[in-house]
């Protein structure tokens, strides 16, 4: 299970994150929630965020951040959010888990 992550305005980098296997955890990483590539976003900017699918209905959910998107095959849907403070916090999905690295800049 696996995000695909894009960053349109730093010259099209794009990732994906994937959820990191039972038999390839190493001590401290959760099962279910670590991935081997996390997202990471800016604090203090305003953050858009393109939601869609290619199998099935997935919902991309981050509790702290008060952020839930839906993605749907052949719908685009949107959202934004605003980090303001560095660390590190879970997004959890209907289907899938991702780590999300708050930093003071993009990489």
């Amino acid at each position: 299970m696996y995000w695909s992550y894009e960053y349109p305005d730093q010259a099209g980098l794009t990732f994906d994150s994937n959820l990191i296997q039972d038999k390839d955890l190493k001590p401290g990483q959760k099962r279910l929630l670590d991935v081997d590539n996390p997202l990471v976003v800016p604090v203090g900017a305003t953050i858009r965020v393109l939601v869609t699918g290619t199998d099935v209905i997935h919902s991309w959910f981050i509790p702290s951040f008060g952020v839930q998107e839906y993605a749907v095959i052949g719908r685009l849907n949107e959202t934004w959010m605003q980090v303001e403070r560095e660390g590190t916090i879970t997004a959890n999905a209907t289907r899938s888990a991702a780590s999300i690295t708050v930093s003071c800049r993009s990489r």
